[in-house]
């Protein structure tokens, strides 16, 4: 290569060196810079010159040096704004500090990208000085099997600009934040800190190196007393966080420090919009009822693939049974793949979401009820729980009781919750329902296989949104919509909306519905019925006499005649082909 290949007034480039596709070179900066050093670190001046005045560097394959500091630029880059390190075998760390006296180094860099570096064992090793760092902005972290920390306190406490951390894939972290040696022990505060993202982190317990200490001692049904670390403590704040995420985290027991929940400032609940908790197969619960008050910006929620949660929010003091939860932002709500959760949470009062627009809630075979009613009776029912200390929860058979609050609801979507009998309370009328029937537009139920029919004839009239229900591979289902009330029979049932209508898998489904008068769907565009073996009309005229066409019901005294065709009089379809 040419020594005076590159000239000192080199003002804007885009350099790759080594074996790189061009075309995913992409690049934020003026003075861009690529190496793939598999050859060893013998730059010569001009490359030198380069990476000393460089914004942007990535670093691939680095060969013949332990740290990117003395192996590429001994003045600290004090251009470099965003530096990416990928695939080395010999890095042992990014920053090694020479000597007592501290170092600066990357004073101005404001992203970092760690990945599959084997053998990195730390970020900085040695003592730096305030400057160093100070501008970092972003952190991603892939496949650094022996890194166990990201920073030392001294590192961390002058992160003022930090805004975003990623760790994912990394077998031995153990937290995020590490305590010196014969240093004091201070609080490091994340002030600018938006988003954090912990993924596949198998040793990781706690955002700071602490002793295990007792969580608070319930009673009932509150929180158990176990010796848990939890994964956010004082030692660590983050008081403007806005999005959480959490995937495959098996060796965190609970989230937060029960004996802190007041103290909302060390951790910015208050600002988090995204919760989002998957595979942590430790967690019995995700928050306290304690925390609900505090989550006034929270926006969506995700809890998936937990073996052992039990609830999402649980009773952290007797008092607050008596509390009233209300989630006044929360948008979307997703429950997946939960095998022991039994409810979402418990109390007297009711649980509240004014805006919440999407439930979904699939893959929780023993859940039965959103919401139970706690109380301290001695007695016992087919329909109780008992928690211990003489207290019991009645648990409804439907799943949606009156003390659960969505009125603006919009997409309801229930699958394999082979535990419900029923969705909504038949003996509550419709009217003292705390549910946005009237908002419906989407109405998905698979795979509740305990279900005999959605809902009843009373509800129908307030799906005037209604435009997509999806029934299916529900085996014990009779039938759509149930008679609520003998004089429900004489209404007509009208779906102004709905446009989409699929009924399939359904072995023992009879009827969609039946009533004296008719059923119509004006609107309706697209309409499926399959694996339905015994379902021979959609609509069954009912009397209260005996017909001599009429096959009685085995229930009631009521008889119900069946027509030998699908589609009668009473159904009012408006297909327009």
């Amino acid at each position: 290569m040419p020594k005076d290949l590159f000239s000192v007034k080199l003002e804007r480039y885009k350099i790759a060196i080594g074996n790189f596709d061009w075309d995913s070179f992409e690049c934020e900066a003026s003075k861009a810079l690529q190496l793939k050093l598999n050859t060893g670190i013998h730059l010569d001046e001009g490359i030198k010159m380069l990476v000393e005045k460089t914004e942007e560097l990535g670093i691939e394959e680095f060969k013949g040096a332990e740290n990117v500091l003395y192996g590429l630029d001994s003045e600290g880059f004090p251009h470099l704004k965003h530096l990416s390190v990928v695939n080395s075998s010999e890095m042992k760390c990014i920053i090694k500090s020479m000597g007592s006296a501290p170092h600066k180094a990357f004073p101005v860099l404001e992203s970092l990208k760690l990945s599959s570096l084997t053998v990195l064992e730390k970020i900085c090793d040695g003592q730096l000085k305030t400057a160093s760092f100070s501008r970092l902005r972003t952190i991603q972290v892939r496949w650094c099997d022996r890194l166990k920390n990201l920073f030392s306190v001294s590192i961390a406490k002058n992160l003022y600009q930090l805004q975003q951390i990623s760790v994912k894939w990394c077998e031995n972290i153990k937290e995020i934040v590490v305590k010196e040696e014969g240093k004091e022990d201070n609080v490091v505060e994340f002030r600018q800190l938006r988003s954090l993202e912990l993924e596949d982190l198998p040793e990781l317990k706690s955002s700071y190196s602490m002793e295990e200490t007792p969580s608070l001692r319930g009673q009932g049904g509150s929180v158990s007393t176990t010796n848990m670390v939890p994964l956010f403590n004082r030692k660590v704040i983050f008081p403007v966080i806005k999005e959480l995420v959490l995937r495959s985290m098996n060796s965190i027991g609970k989230l937060w420090d029960d004996q802190l929940l007041t103290d909302v400032m060390f951790f910015g609940f208050q600002m988090l919009t995204i919760l989002s908790v998957y595979s942590c197969h430790k967690l019995k619960y995700v928050f306290t009822s304690s925390m609900v008050k505090s989550f006034v910006q929270l926006k969506t929620l995700d809890v998936g693939n937990c073996e052992e949660m039990e609830k999402v929010i649980a009773v952290s003091a007797e008092k607050e049974r008596n509390n009233i939860m209300v989630f006044p932002k929360l948008d979307s709500l997703h429950l997946y793949d939960l095998p022991n959760l039994k409810r979402f949470c418990c109390g007297i009062n009711p649980i509240e979401f004014p805006v919440l627009r999407r439930l979904e809630i699939e893959k929780c075979p023993v859940l039965s009820t959103f919401h139970c009613d706690s109380s301290t009776n001695d007695g016992k029912s087919n329909n109780s729980i008992s928690m211990g200390h003489n207290l019991r929860i009645d648990v409804p058979h439907c799943l949606f009781n009156d003390k659960v609050v969505f009125p603006v609801i919009k997409e309801l979507v229930l699958e394999s919750m082979s535990s419900i009998e029923k969705l909504w309370d038949d003996q509550l009328p419709v009217a003292e329902m705390s549910f946005g029937f009237q908002n419906f537009t989407v109405l998905e139920v698979l795979r509740c296989h305990k279900l005999k029919y959605v809902c009843t004839s009373s509800i129908v009239k307030s799906f005037v949104q209604l435009k997509t229900l999806y029934v299916g591979n529900c085996e014990e289902m009779e039938e759509v919509i149930a008679i609520s009330a003998e004089e429900e029979r004489n209404n007509i049932m009208v779906f102004p909306k709905l446009d989409i209508l699929f009924l399939f898998n359904l072995p023992n489904l009879k009827r969609f519905c039946c009533g004296i008068n008719s059923i119509e769907f004006p609107f309706l565009r697209n309409f499926s019925i399959s694996r339905c073996p015994i379902l021979s009309t959609l609509h069954c005229d009912s009397s209260t006499g005996v017909g001599n066409e009429a096959r009685k019901s085995s229930s009631s005294s009521s008889s119900i005649s069946i027509p030998k065709y699908l589609f009668d009089e009473k159904v009012f379809l408006f297909f327009s082909f």
